[in-house]
């Protein structure tokens, strides 16, 4: 599994990278893990991600140097069929930034994905969206909202949901524990000389 940036000069990072999508342009090679399990109260959850596609067309050269992007259509549906027979999921969940149309088109011809997660467009969608047999959620831009869901279900498969679009206000108390963490992460580290 990557963590991190790909290239030199890149702090590590201690959370996976996950990118179904991102090839060397060279070998061929996934660049990054494609997907990873989570234990999340009791239940197994298989998190696929897939990045924007477009890098190579609209940032920089060197956001996308030595490296190819796909839709990642052909490897998706693979992927959540083998983190159910395989793996055991519970649940398939897609953690895409390829923005809201292209999700829906995506989902629509691609089976096994019982929730995506959708960024890069900045929709706030107040209730799930239904593609191809899967809730889609997108919870703005900025940290502005938080999307929140709560799914249930037996067998392996989502019976019910409850979902929420919480706007972020001064008036929210802060979680303890988060705001430890993001207090500890921004906490400037000393280098040696």
């Amino acid at each position: 599994m990557a963590r991190g940036g790909f290239g030199t000069g890149h702090a590590p990072l201690d959370y996976p990278v996950l990118a179904c999508n991102v090839y060397d342009e060279r070998s061929g090679a996934p660049l990054f893990s494609p997907c990873e399990i989570f234990e999340v109260g009791g239940c197994r959850v298989g998190v696929i991600g897939v990045a924007c596609n477009i890098v190579d067309k609209t940032m920089p050269k060197s956001f996308s140097e030595g490296v190819f992007f796909t839709l990642g259509m052909e490897v998706i549906a693979p992927l959540a069929a083998r983190l159910r027979r395989d793996d055991g999921v519970d649940l398939v969940v897609l953690l895409s930034h390829l923005g809201l149309p292209q999700d829906l088109k995506l989902l629509g011809m691609t089976p096994g994905i019982d929730v995506c997660l959708s960024g890069h467009t900045h929709n706030q969608l107040f209730a799930p969206m239904r593609a191809g047999g899967a809730l889609v959620i997108q919870s703005g831009a900025q940290g502005v909202f938080l999307g929140r869901l709560d799914p249930s279900g037996e067998g392996g498969k989502m019976r019910a949901y409850h979902y929420e679009l919480v706007e972020v206000a001064a008036g929210i108390a802060p979680d303890a524990a988060m705001a430890d963490a993001v207090s500890e992460a921004l906490r400037p580290s000393v280098m040696p000389c």
